[in-house]
């Protein structure tokens, strides 16, 4: 208590240098990361934020891995979307299906050409789930329209939603598409 501000930064430094070295494990990411961030050093803490985010999720601590995500992303990791598209996978699983709408979309913000089509599949799947089919319907739509050679899962998926509304002709054409 009785040492100045600029000293604790200095020792919560040197105790995640340290923990560092004994090649720190899971757990130990979260440890690590809290004394980079009272060290102020943001952009080490949140690589250690993220790595404990994903030893958590490995774990199925999801809130735990969601909480740890966000530490990551208000220190300024570099991989936003994809650090959005992990928070929203994880509350997808835990039933906040507005809160993984949010995240997804923000991904998409951020997200590549590449990543786009799964984004939108998410999506599609999210508002099934949540039982917004026409919204569902669009996501679908919109991926299947990104995704260039990788159809046949955003196919297969929007086929079970209309299956499950009683669509039956429309779901039978489309997983016959996912098929072909």
């Amino acid at each position: 208590e009785g040492t100045t501000q600029a000293r604790q930064r200095l020792l919560h430094g040197r105790v995640a240098k340290a923990l560092r070295r004994g090649r720190p494990q899971g757990a130990m990411a979260a440890r690590i990361a809290r004394h980079y961030e009272l060290a102020g050093e943001e952009q080490e803490a949140a690589v250690f934020y993220v790595q404990a985010a994903e030893h958590g999720r490995g774990l199925y601590a999801n809130e735990q891995a969601i909480a740890h995500y966000r530490s990551g992303l208000a220190l300024g990791h570099p991989e936003v979307g994809r650090l959005h598209e992990a928070i929203g996978d994880l509350l997808t699983s835990i039933g906040d299906y507005s809160g993984s709408v949010q995240n997804y979309e923000a991904a998409l913000a951020y997200a590549a050409n590449s990543s786009i089509a799964g984004l939108e599949h998410k999506l599609g799947g999210v508002y099934d789930r949540w039982g917004r089919w026409d919204r569902a319907e669009s996501h679908f739509a919109a991926g299947l329209q990104a995704a260039g050679g990788r159809q046949a899962p955003i196919l297969a998926d929007w086929s079970l939603s209309l299956y499950r509304r009683g669509q039956r002709d429309r779901a039978q054409q489309l997983i016959q598409e996912a098929l072909a």
